[in-house]
């Protein structure tokens, strides 16, 4: 197979929905990008707003470069909160409805030294809105430095298919 073929077969993978994930949040590999509705407890890949939150991560490297609005890639974060669900973000953890959220302490600072946000939040959600974390990673950047977002920022469900370590049971 020559070059140009595996840049148009890779090109073509991607259109039909294949998704890589590089990060530390959630296994590295292959996902599939399905196009339905996210739910409580999906996979999702997120496309940042144009917030200075974000414009941040992507200065200090916590967010490669991207097509999204803010010039990041895609992140894939599961949906731990939605719509009526009570979500309490403090340093200590992250509860909705009262359960802890796995790996969800907030650190004070990256591993660089530099200080993070440190979001309080007690809060229960509109319509609409969404709690992202990665409930496999503690040093992701996710929903306990961002908060809650608009679920229009969702750019749909994804699912592993070739991953290289195991995503926790849930």
């Amino acid at each position: 197979m020559s070059l140009m073929s595996g840049f148009a077969l890779f090109g073509l993978l991607g259109l039909a929905g294949a998704r890589v994930n590089t990060t530390a949040s959630f296994p590295v590999g292959l996902y599939w990008q399905l196009h339905r509705s996210a739910g409580k407890g999906d996979l999702v890949l997120f496309c940042p707003p144009r917030e200075r939150v974000f414009t941040t991560a992507l200065a200090r490297g916590y967010l490669s470069l991207g097509f999204c609005p803010v010039g990041t890639s895609a992140l894939i974060k599961r949906v731990v909160a939605v719509d009526d669900d009570h979500v309490v973000i403090a340093q200590r953890g992250t509860t909705v409805n009262g359960v802890a959220v796995p790996h969800s302490r907030q650190r004070a600072v990256d591993s660089a030294g530099r200080p993070l946000p440190l979001l309080r939040l007690d809060t229960i959600l509109s319509q609409g809105q969404v709690l992202l974390l990665s409930d496999q990673h503690a040093a992701s950047f996710d929903g306990r430095y961002f908060g809650l977002v608009a679920a229009t920022h969702l750019r749909g469900v994804v699912v592993p298919v070739w991953v290289f370590g195991r995503e926790a049971a849930r």
